[in-house]
């Protein structure tokens, strides 16, 4: 796929946009390099590999989503962006992606975590009951799947409670525990 005159104008277009949703945003050379050499990458025909090293700060997330979803819609395609770690994914998902659905029309994202990040609702179920005989069976789990106190069975009911209500989706990080 060629980088047209007009993929080109889409881009910048978000780019200008996306600095005045900012306050005090300063566009940056090596920003607008790093989107540069994104489109044209991921337009090109062969060899879409691209390293971009940058101190952080600079913009570099922003600077590889922007061209990435207009060359994907282009192609009719699903961008896909995956980190290494969960504190620049919790960025995209909670803060990048949506100061871009301002400026691009209907923007959909979703996220997917590893396993390891959502809570086992048949655990929490054990750690969460009361009852005499689930706590019999909680003898034979490890230490860590066994309350400690009533305070923690109690955190694990409400936890329990906020999961069966779909006021909590499971994924571990976000969870913000209520008094």
């Amino acid at each position: 796929m060629a980088l047209t005159a007009a993929l080109k104008a889409q881009i910048a277009a978000w780019y200008k946009a996306l600095q005045e949703q900012i306050p005090d945003f300063i566009p940056r050379a090596p920003q607008r390099q790093m989107i540069a050499d994104v489109a044209k990458t991921l337009a090109g025909e062969e060899g879409r590999h691209l390293a971009i090293e940058a101190p952080t700060g600079v913009g570099k997330t922003l600077s590889y989503l922007i061209p990435g979803i207009a060359i994907a819609r282009e192609e009719q395609k699903t961008l896909v962006v995956s980190t290494a770690n969960v504190a620049l994914q919790d960025q995209i998902y909670s803060k990048d992606l949506p100061l871009l659905r301002k400026i691009i029309p209907d923007l959909r994202f979703t996220a997917a975590f590893g396993r390891g990040r959502y809570v086992c609702p048949r655990n929490l179920a054990a750690l969460a009951s009361s009852e005499p005989n689930q706590q019999d069976l909680l003898a034979f789990l490890d230490d860590e799947l066994t309350p400690n106190n009533q305070e923690e069975q109690k955190r694990c009911a409400r936890l329990k409670g906020d999961l069966d209500s779909y006021k909590w989706d499971g994924l571990r990080d976000p969870y913000r525990y209520r008094h």
